[in-house]
């Protein structure tokens, strides 16, 4: 055999070898992408949830509870912001994630969000929270935010968040804007009230308290601003202790987190009624609910949730096996 016919037969057995290598390589892709990434028979279903959902009796304890399943804390992925864990989800690094319903980022990443088949999650309309001695003396706020309540449903709420998270317009410009284009009347007046004004630290209560605030001034009050405050006890603790005065508050965290009931109450009107009364102890008054209603909820990619088949959080558990 000559040299140049056994450096020819040499170059074949490699580049068989490599094909056979790259054909070897585009199998595990194959598999990875039908299962999840998870390299194995079984499909993934890890979770990415925000810090406060993978504690809170309304989130991830309360909803393997009422389910029945839960994740191996292997493949629970607990992030410091809310907002981490949607790129997480749809970039794959985790199948599902805690996600709020009106976050305009749903829409604009092409996230499925998976029907609460068991009705876990209660409503969580938005109501401004007010000390009830600062509504006595300035018994106004009432009348000047009815109208602005009324005007927040699903769709404006999801608007405005997009135009802060997806659009990367500042929250406060945000606010402005709405008010302008929204037309509320001011017709009480506040003269002579200061007032501080809350909120939490994320997009949708960012745009929430910057709206409290405008509306407020608008009114001729002199307005604190205490908005971003992190975390839902930081804020209601600050409430009733006095250190401010008003802040919007959702129907499900008040009545779960605050007021330590286990059961939602899954009709809004019902449930707004049993938080306002139930916490009219504690020196806070819950005005009427706004439309929108920022539920939890639990999200898939639309790519997973075709290639795993799932439609409800109940198949979940048919994915973890427990």
């Amino acid at each position: 055999m000559s040299t140049k016919t056994r450096s020819l037969r040499g170059l074949l057995v490699v580049m068989s070898a490599l094909a056979v290598f790259a054909a070897a390589c585009g199998d595990d892709d194959d598999d990875a992408a039908s299962d999840g990434g998870s390299g194995g028979d079984t499909p993934d279903a890890s979770i990415c949830v925000g810090g406060e959902f993978s504690t809170r009796p309304d989130g991830l304890p309360g909803l393997e509870e009422a389910y029945g399943f839960e994740f191996p804390a292997s493949d629970v992925t607990a992030l410091d912001e809310d907002s981490l864990v949607y790129n997480e989800v749809d970039q794959g690094n985790c199948t599902f994630g805690s996600i709020f319903a009106t976050d305009g980022r749903v829409g604009a990443l092409g996230l499925t969000v998976l029907e609460d088949d068991e009705a876990f999650f209660p409503p969580y309309n938005g109501s401004l929270n007010v000390r009830t001695e600062v509504l006595d003396e300035f018994p106004g706020i009432e009348e000047l935010f009815a109208p602005v309540s009324e005007a927040l449903d699903d769709a404006t709420m999801i608007d405005l968040n997009a135009q802060v998270d997806v659009d990367g317009e500042d929250p406060a410009d945000v606010a402005q804007a709405w008010l302008d284009d929204a037309d509320i009347p001011e017709d009480v007046d506040l003269s002579g009230a200061s007032l501080t004004v809350s909120s939490k630290e994320f997009t949708e209560q960012l745009i929430l308290g910057h709206i409290t605030k405008l509306v407020l001034e608008g009114a001729g009050a002199d307005v604190d601003d205490q908005i971003g405050l992190v975390g839902s006890t930081s804020v209601r603790d600050a409430l009733t202790s006095g250190e401010v005065d008003l802040y919007w508050e959702y129907l499900g965290t008040g009545w779960v987190t605050y007021l330590d009931n286990t059961e939602a109450i899954a009709d809004p009107v019902e449930q707004y009624e049993a938080v306002r009364d139930a916490d009219a102890a504690n020196g806070v008054t819950w005005l009427e609910p706004a439309p929108f209603n920022n539920t939890y909820a639990i999200a898939v990619s639309d790519e997973n949730a075709e290639a795993l088949g799932i439609t409800s959080i109940s198949e979940i558990k048919d994915l973890i096996g427990s």
